[in-house]
């Protein structure tokens, strides 16, 4: 061997230093790219912020905002927590915490009880007295059929299991307020008012729950009727319930919380609030005050107290006249949702939404639509709430529940497609539309679309 040259490396050492090299270039790669480039930085909050954050039930504010709220309480912003309902109806968490079956009116509300207490406890420790707390006292698990069903002059919606149709807790923004859509938007007003807040955080459209999703949508129309009378705030949804997420389940303090699979296809803009060690230990304090919750559910919970928290929503988009009916790839508004696109459009006077399904998701088996349309002319309460509902037996066209006979609404089906033909006069020729769709497959027992928000005018 001549003198000075390297000696001859084995071919095992060159194999593993390959393999080395290439994982840390995957590994860079994925760090570097896809979710934690889609999600923005989260701007600051100063002194000069007013922050609401928006909770369907007592522990949603601590999931989805406690790093929110830490930050909030560090600059001296205004804040202020408002909880839509006390979470009176998980009734396994309950079994489990109290080691009782709770079926009875009065033990059902005492649980609401306990829950706000645990809210008032919680928050408390994250540095915010019970005085910025507001209760709404609605119905746990029944926001959104009020939502679709429950305005006007119908009688309010009564609780499955208490079998209450009025807000019966006394300390409640509003004690004894029935259980109606213009209930809760008229609470949701006043308090915007109030405070007029410059960030609002609450529960995302695309959301699973549905108490989750009726937040939003209520928000949307207050803030609709509100127009010009507060100053536009910024809006940032979080996400609690989407399918197989977050991942891994328990705490993991060093993890990210990360873009959701299901939704990297998705149009929504992401932003990221990154929290510091302390803030994250904190969080996951807050979350263990919830102790009926974590009885049955805190490998759930803690999987939230990541080193950030993440915010996303759909763009609202105005819809353009598109003059013929075009491919899917010409709509303006594209879901794309686990092996489902849903699209709409407009042409002329009518509102036209397609559904395309891959042959992954199987074969179609119905479907609904639900619309709302918005017009600052009319009383929402007035305005309908549509819901066609398609199955193999035929099609139903329902408002607020009641069945309405309607030839004006055409539907072509193809293979696995399908497109509907809705007259804007129908729906009271809206300004915006709210706008949802849930498939059946041989797949997919039940498939929620994310409500979006179509501006028509």
């Amino acid at each position: 061997m001549h003198k000075g040259l390297p000696a001859p490396r084995d071919g095992n050492q060159i194999l593993n230093k390959r393999i080395i090299l290439i994982a840390i270039a995957v590994i860079t790669a994925v760090f570097f790219s896809g979710d934690r480039l889609r999600a923005q930085e989260l701007r600051q909050i100063t002194s000069a912020d007013r922050v609401l954050i928006m909770a369907p039930h007592p522990d949603d504010e601590t999931l989805g905002a406690a790093g929110i709220i830490q930050k909030a309480v560090k600059a001296g912003a205004d804040l202020r927590i408002m909880y839509l309902t006390n979470g009176e109806h998980n009734e396994l968490a309950f079994i489990v915490y109290e080691k009782r079956f709770v079926f009875k009116q009065r033990a059902l509300v005492e649980m609401g009880v306990m829950r706000q207490k645990e809210a008032i406890s919680a928050m408390k420790f994250l540095g915010v007295p019970e005085e910025k707390l507001i209760f709404l006292g609605y119905p746990d698990f029944g926001t959104l059929a009020i939502f679709l069903r429950y305005w006007g002059e119908v009688r309010p919606f009564k609780n499955m299991l208490t079998r209450i149709s009025q807000v019966p807790y006394k300390n409640a923004l509003t004690p004894n307020a029935p259980y109606k859509g213009e209930a809760i938007v008229g609470d949701i007003e006043s308090v915007l008012k109030q405070y007029k807040p410059t960030m609002i955080f609450v529960t995302d459209s695309v959301d699973t729950n549905r108490d989750h999703r009726s937040m939003y949508l209520f928000l949307r129309v207050a803030l609709w009727q509100l127009k010009g009378v507060i100053p536009e705030p910024e809006i940032h949804p979080y996400l609690i319930h989407c399918y197989g997420w977050p991942r891994p389940r328990n705490y993991h303090p060093d993890l990210a919380l990360e873009i959701p699979a299901s939704l990297k296809d998705s149009q929504i803009a992401w932003e990221s609030s990154a929290l510091s060690k302390e803030e994250v230990n904190r969080k996951y304090m807050a979350i263990r005050k919830y102790r009926s919750q974590c009885s049955d559910s805190a490998f759930y919970l803690t999987a939230f107290a990541r080193k950030n928290e993440l915010f996303g929503d759909y763009p609202v988009v105005e819809l353009d006249n598109l003059g013929d009916l075009p491919e899917k790839a010409r709509f303006q508004i594209a879901t794309v949702f686990r092996n489902r696109t849903v699209t709409y459009g407009r042409i002329d006077d009518k509102l036209i939404v397609s559904i395309f399904l891959k042959r992954e998701s199987g074969k179609p088996r119905g479907f609904y639509l639900n619309l709302e349309g918005y017009n600052p002319e009319i009383e929402f309460s007035q305005m309908p709430k549509i819901k066609i509902n398609v199955r193999s037996e035929g099609v139903r066209i329902l408002d607020r529940g009641k069945f309405i006979d309607s030839e004006e609404i055409k539907m072509e089906q193809k293979d696995h497609s399908v497109y509907i033909k809705i007259p804007f006069k129908l729906l009271k020729d809206p300004q915006y539309i709210l706008a949802s769709v849930n498939t059946y497959t041989t797949n997919y027992a039940s498939d929620l679309n994310a409500w979006r928000i179509i501006k028509v005018r």
